[in-house]
């Protein structure tokens, strides 16, 4: 798919940009106030990853094994976020990931934290080509996109879910850095909701930052930003008031 590239706005020497009023010292607090209590949560979390390794040697039926897989996803997920949070340097395992597979393994949580209210619908694209990352940390982004898109769509609607390749025949300019010319794989979170107004979309990934009167903590979008610079991608934003919002994770595309 060929898509036409905007004007690229100025960036730092890495092709990044700050977000909205995004500041390194920012980060720095955040990471401060996180990691005097995400080692000893993430302990904590690894003693439940054995406990369900336990209970799982126990005769099951098929939907409590299924609830069972569900928990183990989001303890591990809940394990990569904390550890996300206790260092400075970007993952050191990245690996050619398929984001169809991303996808496929973060729907069960995303549908379970809907219920009945949302229905998360997959739309796969075919030959999708690989990106360089963390599985974990991938699906960790998604789901932050997939939480926030549940929380501002209506009753009865459909969050989609939809993967597929792309072209940029010329820089492109996004959220968090220019991207150049290439090949992309997209990952794009669309949701019916109220849609955001351009003020809010200009700090929609500051660490913080937050619309919600109850329960918000600005932490969850700031985290999706730190996840798709660490793999040198972008973040295109559509919405508007009344008509949704359309978010695109675009990650370059190894090539073959």
């Amino acid at each position: 798919m060929t898509e036409e590239s905007e004007p690229a706005p100025p960036s730092t020497a890495d092709g990044s940009r700050p977000v909205g009023g995004t500041q390194p010292s920012e980060l720095a607090r955040l990471r401060q106030l996180a990691g005097s209590v995400a080692h000893d949560v993430n302990n904590m979390l690894l003693v439940v990853l054995g406990c369900l390794d336990q209970v799982e040697n126990a005769p099951l039926d098929a939907g409590t094994r299924d609830s069972l897989e569900q928990a183990r996803f989001a303890t591990r997920q809940a394990s990569t976020q904390l550890q996300h949070l206790l260092r400075d340097a970007p993952s050191t395992t990245p690996a050619a990931i398929d984001l169809n597979a991303v996808a496929t393994a973060t729907r069960p949580a995303l549908q379970r934290l809907a219920g009945d209210r949302v229905t998360i619908q997959l739309d796969l694209g075919r030959d999708l080509g690989f990106v360089r990352a963390d599985f974990a940390e991938l699906g960790i982004a998604l789901f932050n996109l997939g939480h926030n898109a549940i929380e501002a769509s209506p009753d009865g609607s459909s969050v989609r879910v939809r993967t597929r390749n792309c072209t940029l025949t010329a820089t492109c300019a996004t959220t968090t850095r220019a991207l150049p010319a290439g090949e992309y794989v997209v990952l794009e979170v669309r949701d019916a909701g109220r849609g955001m107004a351009p003020d809010v979309q200009a700090r929609m990934f500051d660490p913080f930052f937050s619309t919600k009167r109850h329960g918000g903590h600005g932490l969850g979008l700031a985290t999706v930003a730190r996840v798709v610079n660490e793999c040198r991608g972008g973040i295109r934003v559509h919405s508007t008031l009344g008509e949704g919002t359309t978010i695109e994770v675009l990650l370059p595309r190894l090539a073959e």
